[in-house]
C-alpha cells in the first residue's frame, strides 16, 4: 500500500520534474 502512494506520488511529480529539467536544458543549449 506505501509502494502505490509513493508511486503515485512520484508518478504526479515526475511530469513537472521532466519540464523543469527540459527547461534548464533548453536555457544552457542542450538538445
Amino acid at each position: 500500500m506505501v509502494g502505490i502512494v509513493v508511486s503515485a506520488a512520484l508518478g504526479i511529480t515526475a511530469g513537472p520534474l521532466a519540464d523543469l529539467l527540459g527547461i534548464a536544458a533548453s536555457n544552457v543549449g542542450l538538445p
